[in-house]
């Protein structure tokens, strides 16, 4: 079968590799169908493989089931699935008390897993399987995990109807993330975003896009609230200057949630956080058991996620298309691969 495979830093290509074995217990053959590339996809191509040797690509990933295993009772053969990429023990204390993706055990398909969606087959467990709700489409079931990271970083922070949200990262997970707080209620939401490009597309979702470079942000947000500053802020961006952005946009009491992956240290003024009542919260993936809640969602039509989506590319060009978004050159929001 062909998949997309990461062999090293900057060593990326379309193969022939083994198919995967039928089922065993508890596991499920699946088809990918369209997968999404993200951000960590990116990362793992600048740094190479998480597991030190190569890696099938791909953890946004909508597919048909083909076979399933001994004991597997909630899908068969023929249905329509969304893989949640996180495997936990399930055995845990994080696991039992519904918080998963802090399984100290865990691994990520297409991040450190035996397997990936960007190939023509895939070994799942049944535990990560979700079906996709009458009508939805392939495309829609691929875009339930990035939805599921945004809108855990919503929630993380906290945010009430009528809320004051600031974005910090006008990605495709800041875009998921202003659509899902505009369908939660929220009063005011405002992206930070320098790329023109991608502030050009925020705003064409609806949403006001700020550049942190022509504009003091959090003076904006004070601004438009009293003096007080956002309730919230999300930072979906993954830089100390973002982050600083975040902290000084808030209000007392106010929260900022991580989403983003930090490559350097930031600095934390403590004395603030204890004098004002601030927050800061970690957010990342999303609790399991959201991924029923959000396909449904989409499905009502309540969030329209294919807005994000920018492009589509096939399996056999998914290596131009992953090293265009890691190059920053690419001009896209969400690129979408074709892959069975």
């Amino acid at each position: 079968m062909k998949a997309l495979v990461l062999h090293g830093p900057g060593r990326l290509a379309v193969e022939e590799v083994a198919e995967p074995e039928g089922p065993g217990p508890g596991e499920v053959l699946v088809a990918p169908a369209v997968g999404g590339i993200c951000g960590t996809d990116a990362q793992l191509f600048r740094n190479g493989p998480r597991r030190g040797d190569r890696q099938i690509l791909g953890h946004e990933v909508a597919a048909a089931v083909l076979e399933v295993g001994p004991g597997v009772t909630s899908v068969r053969a023929g249905d329509r699935v969304a893989v949640i990429p996180i495997v936990a023990c399930g055995r845990c204390e994080m696991c039992r008390s519904g918080v998963g993706q802090l399984c100290l055990e865990h691994q990520s398909f297409g991040i450190w897993h035996s397997w990936g969606g960007f190939g023509e087959r895939a070994l799942v467990a049944e535990t990560q399987l979700v079906p996709m709700p009458e009508g939805m489409t392939w495309e829609q079931g691929a875009m339930i995990e990035p939805l599921c990271v945004a809108s855990n970083g919503v929630a993380r922070g906290g945010l009430a109807p009528g809320g004051r949200l600031l974005i910090l990262g006008g990605g495709p997970i800041g875009a998921l993330a202003a659509l899902h707080a505009e369908a939660a209620g929220a009063g005011q939401i405002l992206v930070c975003e320098p790329n023109p490009g991608r502030a050009e597309l925020i705003a064409g979702l609806g949403f006001e896009a700020v550049d942190p470079g022509a504009v003091d942000v959090a003076e904006l947000c004070r601004e438009r609230s009293d003096g007080l500053g956002f309730d919230v802020a999300v930072d979906c961006a993954g830089s100390p200057a973002a982050f600083g952005t975040a902290f000084d946009a808030i209000k007392p009491t106010g929260t900022v949630a991580v989403v983003a992956i930090h490559h350097q240290p930031v600095q934390l003024d403590l004395e603030r956080v204890l004098h004002r009542g601030l927050t800061i919260a970690g957010a990342v993936a999303y609790p399991l058991q959201s991924w029923g809640r959000r396909a449904e969602q989409i499905a009502a039509g309540r969030i329209d996620v294919e807005r994000v989506v920018t492009s589509r590319a096939s399996l056999g060009d998914a290596v131009a298309a992953v090293e265009g978004l890691a190059a920053g050159d690419s001009g896209d929001l969400k690129v979408l691969i074709d892959v069975g």
